[in-house]
């Protein structure tokens, strides 16, 4: 939905998720979304920034740049992704595909010309995205509520709070000393980020805001265990987020 939120493609299968029935109970949803008045509201500002100054910039961004530009500056920053992910796993206890990330992220960044190319995945190393909100939720660490940040979106507290973690780990952060530069990286980011998520508006169906909180929640809940759900259960297993 919102800036910054959704990495990337998993949120399809969150989507996804919504449609094969695995819907959250009204009970459940009291208690994880107290605040849901106050994020309501922050949800519909979120909309309109998207659709008064999102839309139109991201529209001129896809007329201009073609899509072989647009999967450079994809895999670009997914390369720098691999970083985080590597740190996490190792935060994890995944020694294995910590080797794995960083791995991924020799490969590219060399052979790949810093990332622009990825060549790591043909060589059999996998894709991981790992999080430190992840990394909490996986030493068991509790969610909190779930909350609408402006501009950013849906998040909860423990994600929230991570945020900072995962940019003082990112290679990004070595720009920081050179705000212009930070700037442009940033803004590029977001951007092309935002082509994938405005095109996932086709998916949605009923009251938006319900749409959009019940997806970020199974995701969430589908990445700190890895996949390993019960979709029979999959309320129950809310219980402990």
């Amino acid at each position: 939905m919102i800036i910054l939120f959704i990495k990337r493609l998993s949120v399809i299968l969150a989507f996804f998720l919504m449609f094969i029935g695995c819907a959250i109970s009204p009970e459940l949803r009291d208690s994880i979304d107290p605040y849901e008045e106050q994020n309501r509201k922050i949800h519909e500002f979120n909309e309109k920034v998207i659709e008064n100054f999102i839309e139109p910039v991201t529209g001129a961004y896809v007329e201009a740049t073609p899509p072989f530009i647009r999967d450079r500056v994809t895999n670009f920053f997914e390369n720098i992704d691999d970083v985080r992910s590597g740190i996490n796993n190792i935060l994890q206890n995944n020694i294995i595909k910590s080797i794995n990330d960083f791995g991924r992220f020799i490969f590219n960044t060399t052979f790949g010309i810093f990332g622009l190319f990825d060549v790591a995945t043909p060589m059999g190393f996998d894709k991981n995205n790992e999080d430190f909100g992840q990394t909490l939720g996986k030493w068991g660490v509790e969610s909190g509520p779930y909350i609408v940040l402006p501009f950013l979106g849906p998040t909860n507290l423990r994600d929230a709070l991570s945020r900072g973690v995962d940019s003082v780990i990112s290679p990004l952060a070595v720009a920081e000393d050179h705000p212009t530069y930070s700037g442009l990286l940033t803004g590029l980011n977001i951007l092309n980020q935002t082509t994938v998520l405005l095109d996932l508006d086709d998916f949605v169906s009923g009251d938006k805001y319900i749409f959009y909180r019940d997806a970020f929640l199974q995701r969430r809940k589908y990445e700190i265990s890895d996949g390993e759900i019960n979709f029979d259960d999959l309320d129950d297993e809310f219980e402990d987020f």
